[in-house]
Parts: C-alpha cells; structure tokens; sequence
C-alpha cells in the first residue's frame, strides 16, 4: 500500500501539477481543487490513483477527490510538496463553476458555510460522544442526564463541562472560523462573540431583559451555542476592516485596526447583529419544528429524500447549523434522526453489495 505522500504526490501529479492548482481545501472526506486549466488534469488516472475513493468533477475547473475519513492527511502532504505554496493564495474573483447556481452569491453562501463549520465538526464530534455516553449512563440507570448539576456527582459534573465547553463557546469558534474564510482576522472575530459571554456582559441580564446602554436601548439575550450571530458578525467585520485599512496608514494597521474594528463590532452584535442573528435562527428552527409538529412522517421523508443531493454539493452545512439551534433553544433535535435514517440506509446498500460481491 502506498504511503500518504506517494499519494498525495500522484494527485498532484494526476490534477496537472503544483501549477495548475489555484486553490486548495479539504471537507470532511474531500480534496477540493480549484484547478487553473482542469483540460490538464487527467481524472480517469486521477480516479484509478490508490487511495482515492472518487472524483467529482465541480464546474469548470472544479475537482473533488474523495478520500475518506483521512482527508487531512493527504492534504497536509499536497501542501508541503513544492511549489504548493502559490496555491494558497485565493484567485482575484474566487470561481465555483456554476454547480451550486448560477448566482456567485449563492454559491458563495454555501461555500461560506462548509468552509466556517469544516474546522469546527472535529471538536463537535467529540463532544458528542460524551454526551452519548452521558445519555448511555442515563439509559442504564447510573446518573439522570438532566438532573441540575448540583444534584449531579463530580465526575459527571466534569463530563457535563467537556461537553459543554464546545457548544457554549461554540460561537467564538465560528467567529474566528468565518472571520478566516472571508479573510478578516480571525482571533479579532472570535474576541467579538465572546464579549457577549463574558461574566460582565451577562451580569447586565440578571435583573432585566432591557437595559439601557448611554440610553440606547439593549435587548439581552444568551449567547451561548448560537451560531447565526457570529456568522453575521463576521460578515460585519470583513466590511469593517476593508473600510478601516483603506482611512488608517498601514504601518499602524496592527494597532488601530483592531482596536476600532472591536469598538465597532461588539456594541453593533450587541445591539443589532446579535439579536437578528437569534430572530433568524430560532425562526428557521420553529418552522422546521412546526414542520415535525404537523407530521413528522413527513419530515423524516424529505430530509433524507434531499440529503443525498445536497452533500456532493455541500448544500448540507445549512442544516447542521439549525440542528446547533435546535440543541440551543430546545435542548434537542429532530433532524438528525431522518439524517442518520439515511446514513444507516446507505450502509445497508453498501453491506449489501459487499456480501454480493463476496
């Protein structure tokens, strides 16, 4: 079997060399080339390459490599090859070769999407399965889940924080995730959500929902596992930087643009970006809820209907962030059962032919 680099080198080799490549990104099983020339590549030796699951073709000069559940590995290897590092930079006017849609803001949005949660999905996994073994715990007897902590034992107070830890900080992490993917800096993205969960901002809320903030009017509201605000936040950020980088000289850029990006930012997320963000979340959240409230049969059938579809195309992202919603505002979610429906049915297909094949 051939070692990761040998690999990795074959498909660069197969995609049309280190020059051919004008940017490079990798999902959760994908390499995702955008090639400069894809006539260069050549995707039928691309695809026989050892190790390479598939190739999906992507637009004009799109290319996606499946590689599994070891994507990162192979991308790491691409990267450090020679002449890679002209890859990085991303093309004047980025190019998403019509796939998703005709508009580039579409196809933007979605690619927006996958590349802000991409980073994120590892720590969410793990996360998740400690709560699976809380719930597990639950299951067998041992400690009720959702027993206040105080009524909880130390060592699953300590489990309920590992958990925890990643869905209540869960916005700082999108905030730098998204600031990076449209090239703001990112840790003045995640300094922006966090001052909404720092003890002295939540200290404003114990006696009020409304205070008033040198007398303009501020709504307050938990922070905490929120996905849509930092997303926007970000957005405001971008702009905010291009604006401040243009009026402020570049030799001081490191002092002063920070400095007025965050005295712009936090009070607009609080004051406007924050609680639109919640409104358009817990919006998508209640319809779909209202969706599964009228007939979850239904629901259970569309979402896996579409997720085949939407997953070449990374259309997906949108759905993991509500189901974030839905564990923020509701304490559970009804969207990754369908999903898992289809998942286990994929298996099946695949167990299927396997014992076939045998």
């Amino acid at each position: 079997m051939p070692s990761s680099t040998d690999t990795s080198r074959s498909i660069l080799k197969e995609v049309g060399g280190a020059d051919n490549v004008a940017n490079l990104t990798y999902c959760a099983t994908r390499l995702r080339f955008q090639l400069r020339d894809r006539g260069r590549a050549d995707l039928t030796a691309l695809e026989n390459t050892p190790s390479v699951l598939g190739v999906v073709p992507q637009g004009s000069d799109g290319v996606q490599v499946v590689m599994g559940g070891g994507v990162a590995e192979f991308y790491n290897a691409i990267v450090r090859e020679p002449g890679m590092g002209d890859a990085d930079a991303a093309p004047a006017k980025k190019e998403y070769g019509g796939v998703r849609g005709k508009y580039d803001w579409v196809n933007f949005c979605f690619e927006f999407l996958s590349d802000t949660f991409r980073p994120v999905l590892w720590a969410l996994l793990g996360a998740s399965l400690i709560i699976t073994m809380l719930v597990l715990a639950d299951t067998f007897g041992w400690q009720d889940f959702r027993a206040p902590m105080e009524e909880q034992p130390d060592g699953y107070v300590l489990l309920h924080a590992m958990w925890r830890s990643v869905f209540y900080f869960l916005p700082i992490m999108i905030g730098a995730t998204a600031s990076r993917k449209l090239g703001a800096n990112e840790w003045v993205g995640a300094a922006i959500p966090a001052a909404l969960l720092t003890p002295e901002f939540l200290s404003l809320g114990e006696a009020k929902d409304v205070v008033h903030i040198f007398g303009l009017p501020l709504v307050l509201n938990d922070y905490s596992s929120q996905v849509f605000p930092p997303l926007i936040a970000a957005v405001g950020l971008y702009w905010v930087e291009k604006g401040l980088k243009k009026i402020i000289p570049s030799a001081v850029h490191m002092v002063f643009v920070p400095f007025f990006s965050l005295l712009i930012m936090i009070p607009l997320t609080a004051f406007i970006f924050g609680p639109f963000g919640i409104g358009i979340g817990n919006g998508i959240s209640n319809f779909l809820e209202w969706t599964n409230n009228l007939s979850p049969f239904i629901l259970a059938i569309v979402i896996p209907l579409l997720y085949p579809f939407l997953v070449p195309l990374g259309l997906h992202w949108p759905l993991n962030a509500i189901m974030v919603q839905n564990l923020a505002t509701l304490g559970y979610d009804f969207i990754q059962g369908p999903m898992g429906a289809w998942n286990f049915a994929c298996f099946g297909v695949v167990t299927g032919v396997f014992l076939i094949s045998l």
